[in-house]
């Protein structure tokens, strides 16, 4: 009978041969993720399918900690993309046979240079409920979000205006906007450069949100300045605040909004 098992770092090489051995599916949950990605997923059968959990923290990807090219590239090969915004838990799961609960994120730091630890276990009950938590929010309010590759290309504009105002942080500024991710306030440069960098309904629930001009809001006030204006972009459109609560849950996993609690939110940005 297959034994749990202690895998330490190169997390790598022990990936590669799972990999090898996977025949359905692999469900990936990492808060940060690079090329090192490929790495070990080229041992993979064509016809397993893939999924996995991360972030789309603009900061993360302004700052290096994960890769806005390798989330995309991932989902134009056909992986199937969630976001979940207070993710930690770094997780393997290959089959109903094995997961790996590790502290290696899949990064080439995590994988191959950290010293990391984690244990694989084989017993398939715990992999199937550990899996159904992981799918359902890890007993949190918050599911994961799927994104489509149109989705994740809107990134790239903001993700250039947020390393842009990053520039100007002190050591101990840049220090702060790395260790309280959730709660830093950042500063861009001008507002309409800000606005030029969305799209859509994400651009007009941003310009709601500027309009309110006050760092916390709740969902009626956001409603009050919308209506005129999703009546006027989108005539149409009988369901616009279920299409603004789908923007405040993006914006959200980007960064941009806090949720507070139920209908309550903080804004994290600024214009210097």
């Amino acid at each position: 009978m297959d034994t749990d098992e202690i895998v330490i770092t190169p997390t790598m090489t022990w990936l590669k041969g799972q990999m090898k051995q996977c025949s359905n599916d692999i469900t990936i949950a990492s808060p940060f993720i690079n090329n090192a990605i490929w790495e070990y997923t080229d041992f993979l059968n064509p016809k397993v399918k893939c999924s996995i959990i991360t972030r789309i923290n603009l900061r993360d990807f302004a700052l290096g900690a994960s890769s806005l090219p390798t989330v995309l590239q991932l989902v134009k090969s056909g992986w199937n993309l969630f976001s979940l915004p207070l993710i930690h838990a770094k997780l393997y799961i290959f089959d109903n046979s094995t997961v790996l609960v590790t502290s290696a994120n899949s990064t080439f730091s995590g994988l191959t240079r950290s010293l990391e630890c984690g244990i694989a276990v084989r017993n398939s009950e715990v992999i199937i409920n550990i899996r159904k938590l992981l799918l359902g929010g890890l007993g949190s309010d918050v599911k994961p979000f799927k994104h489509s590759i149109r989705d994740l290309e809107s990134l790239n504009a903001p993700v250039s205006l947020y390393k842009e105002a990053v520039k100007k942080y002190e050591d101990q500024a840049m220090i702060d906007l790395l260790s309280k991710p959730d709660d830093y306030v950042i500063s861009f440069f001008k507002k309409d450069e800000f606005m030029d960098a969305f799209t859509g309904w994400r651009k007009l629930t941003l310009g709601a949100i500027i309009q309110l001009d006050k760092p916390n809001f709740n969902l009626d006030e956001l409603y009050r300045i919308s209506a005129p204006l999703a009546l006027k972009s989108y005539p149409s459109n009988v369901n616009w605040e279920a299409k603004l609560r789908q923007q405040l849950q993006i914006l959200r996993d980007m960064g941009l909004i806090k949720f507070v609690s139920r209908g309550k939110y903080s804004c994290l940005f600024k214009f210097t």
